[in-house]
């Protein structure tokens, strides 16, 4: 009779905790894992040969904007052909609940172009209402969620640019309590997107401090990640001081060649706030170019009641030259135009004008016969706002900075839409251990490894994950050192990475050699 389900042999095993690599067997029983040691004359049902090859625990991506695979579109494979297993949804102040039933179509309008085309009624009024609505069998991938500090602000005082007064600020403590002691993972803020932006830092203190009394964490898309980012860390110092929180800072960049090396005075600034006794550290994605929304490019208070507000506004000539002139003149606002130029920001999803994906708005404006401005201001017009852009503005050696500090954690940011995504849905986590841990010598193995796995669950108190020890859950991933990399490009991003020979889900073998093993599917939890 089998003692084990499953037995990983002649593999080198890499822990998650940073300790030194050790040739040994890895031994799984109703989807934990029973040891690690010898078991070559133990008895199994399955064993997978891993010679020459590395044994990890799978990897943990704390910040994405999946939801589309929650609603049933997408291709959830490209995260699990990563090797990743459990990740996180709801970042950047934007998530899919709590809901109010007078401004849902806000929401949905503000989400819209992170959801892949996914269409839904949004009939849901917290993340608990969410997941008690899906299936708990076999979960293969699995997707916990933040309460998006937007998404609280939508569901309370929509679009309005104002501060809360004090009942409106009650209710929105009252929500993220309730969502946070449900099983949401922690607070995300979207600082340079609306409504977030309009948010005063005592605000944020406020709801960070009914975060730290439950154990969560809060997490920032700051105000700034160009001109003003080095202030914009001080405000997340700040607020962590206040409240006493948890804080992680996403995806830390310094965008725009004025502000190339700049993360090397934030992560200063980071490091002597650690020495005051607060926690805070930050996340970093493996790519010079971000994703976002094609009405980023434009003011804040642009949005102030919304898209449908936007497009309406966008029919006055006057306001299309005021625009014009705030985004040549005015850096005082997180303007992406100023950091990147026209020839750094390309089409990446775009539904109604999908002939557009992949070029870049200086080239479009030129086909369009029209200045750069009046061709940004009708390709919103003619998608409803619903269109995303890549970014090119961030400096690779300062990426490397980030990658390699210890205080950083590996993340992809990714989003699964309609068209060209950007490449780091398919990417991400083999990019790190091909070009930026074997090829460019950036960060060692181990140290790559424990940046994806056991410090995401410590950070996020993610109970006996994150690691390969007796009585962790078996989320396992075996791969070739000499042979993994990414394959996904900005012009053809769909494509799976090589190099990875099996991936393991709570015991469960769900990729052998990049072919799927079980029917894929997508569980939301509470954690």
């Amino acid at each position: 009779m089998a003692e084990f389900d499953l037995i990983i042999k002649n593999g080198l095993v890499i822990d998650g905790k940073g300790d030194k690599p050790l040739r040994v067997d890895v031994a799984v029983i109703d989807g934990v894992v029973s040891g690690v040691g010898d078991f070559h004359r133990i008895e199994c049902v399955s064993v997978i040969d891993a010679t020459g090859q590395i044994v990890v625990p799978s990897f943990i991506d704390t910040h994405t904007h999946d939801e589309s695979f929650l609603l049933g579109k997408g291709d959830p494979l490209a995260k699990l052909s990563q090797g990743v297993t459990f990740e996180f949804v709801g970042s950047c102040g934007k998530s899919i609940h709590p809901t109010n039933p007078k401004t849902v179509s806000l929401l949905q309008n503000y989400l819209g172009p992170a959801l892949g085309g996914a269409e839904c009624d949004f009939d849901w009024s917290d993340w608990e209402e969410f997941v008690s609505a899906h299936p708990k069998h076999n979960q293969l991938l699995k997707m916990a969620s933040f309460v998006g500090h937007g998404s609280l602000r939508i569901a309370v005082l929509g679009f309005e640019n104002r501060k809360p007064n004090s009942e409106e600020l009650r209710k929105m403590c009252y929500l993220l309590e309730k969502e946070l002691s449900e099983g949401c993972v922690g607070l995300s803020l979207g600082l340079s997107y609306p409504p977030g932006v309009f948010a005063e830092t005592s605000e944020l203190v406020t709801l960070a401090q009914v975060a730290t009394r439950l154990n969560k964490p809060v997490v920032s898309h700051m105000r700034s990640e160009s001109n003003s980012m080095v202030v914009a860390v001080q405000e997340m110092i700040e607020v962590a001081r206040k409240s006493g929180c948890r804080m992680i800072i996403s995806h830390h960049k310094a965008a725009g060649k004025n502000n190339y090396h700049k993360v090397h005075d934030s992560l200063a600034l980071i490091e002597q706030a650690r020495d005051e006794g607060l926690d805070i550290g930050v996340d970093v994605y493996p790519y010079t170019a971000g994703n976002t929304s094609i009405t980023a490019l434009l003011p804040p208070w642009t949005l102030s009641g919304g898209i449908p507000a936007l497009l309406n506004a966008l029919k006055d000539i006057h306001l299309r030259s005021r625009l014009q002139t705030e985004i040549t003149q005015d850096c005082s606002w997180e303007n992406l135009i100023d950091a990147a130029g026209w020839q750094g920001i390309s089409i990446s999803s775009c539904t109604h004008l999908s002939e557009l994906e992949g070029k870049s708005l200086d080239k479009i404006a030129l086909s369009m016969n029209k200045d750069p401005f009046q061709a940004l201001f009708e390709i919103i017009n003619i998608t409803q706002g619903q269109c995303r852009v890549l970014v090119d503005d961030i400096d690779e050696e300062d990426m490397c900075f980030v990658l390699s500090h210890p205080l950083s954690q590996v993340i992809s940011d990714s989003t699964d839409v309609i068209g060209k995504p950007h490449p780091r849905l398919y990417g991400t986590f083999p990019r790190v251990l091909g070009r930026y841990v074997r090829d460019k010598h950036v960060l060692g193995l181990v140290e790559a490894i424990k940046k994806m796995t056991s410090m995401p669950a410590a950070r996020y108190n993610l109970k006996n994950r994150g690691v390969l020890e007796t009585g962790a859950v078996a989320d396992i991933v075996v791969f070739d050192p000499e042979e993994i990399n990414d394959t996904a490009t900005y012009t053809n991003p769909r494509s799976y990475p090589m190099g990875i020979s099996a991936v393991i889900s709570s015991g469960k073998l769900v990729l052998l050699n990049g072919a799927p093993q079980d029917e894929i599917t997508v569980t939301p939890v509470q954690v």
